[in-house]
């Protein structure tokens, strides 16, 4: 993994290019001549014999960590291929990875050599984003290294002001040498796990040459790994083929204590293990590349594909394709995914539209180089999940109430009809489905009631938007004349599914319940057979109590246990209980730290979208010309009905 200092910007002058492309020959040359000034002459004889005293014990293991090595390698090539969102099958994208940087250490020309392997080996890829994604690897790698053998030579030596300041800069030159690198799929998580590729390739790359050296002639450990990472920025500095030269002679002068004959014959040793021979399993590869994959049956959906989808999605939850979530369909027999895509991943959101065969999720995953996951799936799924091999965990219970036979006179609702008469006193007033929406005022509920609670959550839980907003049924509570709160729920093919509630700190007791009892008379009005109030978490049951108290949301559930909904379990699904409590972080870490909002304004046409300006409408009120179902109402109790109605359970 070599940077090409040769690969400047176009603003740096002409002579000035020409003059950075003999660096690497230069350097070479330097370093050459100093380390035979340094060694002096040499004693083949000893050095061959030292050679031979290498044990096949020692080299079983150097042939074990340059594996080790490899084998990071290929995970941060994969890692850096999500930070630039390039997706394809992972072993194969891997395979490239290491085949390229095994033939890059060797040859030299950094990531010249580098780009045209990965272009071999990936020829649907293309020459241009091959070399973006072999100077990413690079700079990242450079980066991470620059900043680790500053610390390790700190620690070992106590030189902390000269080696922090040296790798700070080793890391400001590698940034200002490649400033057309972009990685918009860079976070916090993807650093760490890149910086841990890394580090773990540093360690197996040491320990390759440590167990070569002369057992009785081995350095402090620590003060190896630090000199051996300081060595490899020397290297990669010096642009030459696989540093060499200056990579043996940082290492002898930092490492002088050690007897020369022996030490340069652990260096021809690793030079052989570490360089030459994954140079020739690259080659080996290269000679016959993989073909590519033919796509998986399931695409991203488009057009009216997109419409159809959303049209019988099976719950509200589908509006997230307005918040970052895709649709992916396969057109005959017609069925579909809501996916998104975090920590290597490819998660299914909810059950799908049509069969949704898991194989077909399976493939379009490994296409993508991501595992495949379900999140939140109903029991049908899950067993599905079950029968295929996979492991499941119920990880939520979801209410959901029929607008159709529900009544707030059932015993259960005892709590609910006091907090209706309790936001009645405060002088709450309602309106469903406005004419204008007050986005501004909105938006300010939204941001109050962000700071309360730490943030909005995020992945598979809405966020305010307009765009998102202004497709949905929207339910506003009102005193005296001002926003207090708000709920919004999203359609689905024959249900609504609730999703933002937001109230502000002024909101009378009771403003929420009586809004959501407003939005289940309204969505008996439209003839709604379902109308879920989305799904409370059921933390498992090995997880330790206290943790498990705070994951479980009793108050949540309790304020849906108010509405006498009825509970139906969700689960988490994935290939494997290592990949279940893997999907199980990345899911919860999505969650509760999600990236930049995407706010997709919906296309025209779309089922749910409602006609609407681009402009946001502001509106200090109701409208008194508004229909009885849009004017403001004083706040009363959803329609009566008999006790003895009791909720029919679905079909």
């Amino acid at each position: 993994m070599i940077l090409n200092v040769t690969a400047l910007p176009r603003q740096v002058p002409l002579p000035l290019r020409r003059v950075a492309r003999l660096l690497p020959v230069v350097a070479l040359a330097l370093c050459l001549w100093l380390m035979a000034a340094h060694v002096g002459p040499l004693d083949t004889a000893a050095i061959v014999t030292a050679l031979g005293a290498i044990g096949p014990g020692n080299l079983a293991l150097a042939f074990l960590f340059t594996a080790v090595s490899f084998a990071a390698i290929g995970g941060f090539e994969q890692t850096v291929r999500q930070m630039l969102g390039l997706t394809g099958p992972r072993v194969r994208a891997v395979r490239a990875g290491m085949a390229a940087v095994a033939l890059a250490q060797m040859v030299g020309f950094g990531a010249l050599t580098a780009a045209l392997a990965r272009w071999r080996a990936l020829p649907e890829l293309g020459l241009a984003r091959a070399t973006e994604l072999s100077v990413a690897v690079s700079v990242v790698f450079m980066a991470v290294l620059g900043g680790f053998a500053a610390l390790a030579l700190s620690v070992a030596q106590g030189a902390f002001g000269l080696t922090l300041g040296l790798g700070a800069l080793s890391v400001a030159l590698i940034l200002r040498l490649a400033p057309g690198v972009r990685l918009p799929g860079l976070g916090p998580a993807r650093a760490a796990q890149a910086a841990l590729w890394v580090l773990a390739d540093i360690c197996a790359g040491a320990l390759v040459l440590f167990v070569l050296l002369p057992g009785d002639a081995r350095p402090d450990a620590l003060l190896f790994l630090a000199a051996y990472a300081t060595a490899l920025v020397a290297g990669f500095l010096s642009q030459s083929p696989g540093g060499l030269g200056a990579f043996e002679m940082s290492l002898l002068a930092l490492l002088s204590a050690i007897p020369q004959d022996g030490f340069l014959a652990a260096l021809l040793a690793y030079r052989l293990v570490y360089h030459l021979l994954p140079a020739l399993v690259g080659l080996a590869l290269l000679a016959r590349p993989q073909p590519a994959p033919p796509p998986p049956a399931l695409q991203p959906a488009r057009g009216a594909g997109r419409l159809r989808a959303l049209a019988q999605a099976p719950s509200g939850d589908w509006a997230l394709v307005y918040q970052g979530a895709q649709v992916l369909l396969r057109p005959a027999p017609f069925s579909g995914w809501l996916v998104q895509r975090t920590g290597g991943r490819l998660v299914a959101l909810g059950d799908p539209v049509g069969p949704g065969r898991l194989a077909d999720l399976t493939a379009a995953a490994q296409h993508d180089g991501l595992a495949p996951t379900l999140y939140r799936v109903g029991p049908r799924m899950a067993l599905l999940a079950r029968r295929a091999g996979w492991r499941t965990l119920r990880i939520a219970q979801e209410a959901a109430v029929h607008p159709q036979t529900w009544s707030p006179d059932a015993a259960a609702c005892r709590g609910l009809r006091r907090k209706l008469r309790q936001a009645e006193a405060g002088g709450l007033m309602v309106s469903v489905e406005p004419a204008d929406l007050p986005l501004a005022q909105m938006a300010t509920v939204a941001a109050l009631w962000s700071a309360r609670h730490g943030g909005e959550r995020g992945f598979s839980m809405g966020r305010y938007a307009p765009a998102l907003v202004r497709q949905a049924v929207v339910v506003l509570g009102w005193q005296r004349g001002q926003l207090v709160g708000f709920v919004t729920l999203n359609r689905g093919r024959d249900c609504w599914s609730l999703d933002l509630m937001r109230v502000g700190p002024a909101a009378p007791d009771g403003t929420m319940q009586t809004l959501v009892a407003a939005a289940i008379t309204a969505a008996r009005a439209a003839g709604v057979a379902r109308l879920s109030l989305a799904s409370v978490p059921c933390p498992p049951g090995w997880l330790p109590r206290p943790v498990a108290r705070h994951l479980s949301r009793d108050g949540l559930r309790q304020f849906k246990a108010s509405f006498a909904p009825n509970w139906q379990p969700r689960y988490l699904a994935a290939p494997g209980r290592i990949g279940l409590l893997a999907a199980l972080a990345a899911i919860a870490r999505a969650i509760h730290w999600p990236g930049p909002l995407q706010d997709t304004t919906p296309p025209q046409g779309d089922h749910a979208a409602k006609a609407f300006d681009s402009a946001p409408r502001p509106c200090d009120g109701p409208d008194p010309n508004a229909t009885p179902a849009q004017a403001r109402l004083p706040v009363r109790p959803p329609e009566r009905r008999p006790h003895d109605q009791r909720p029919v359970p679905p079909a």
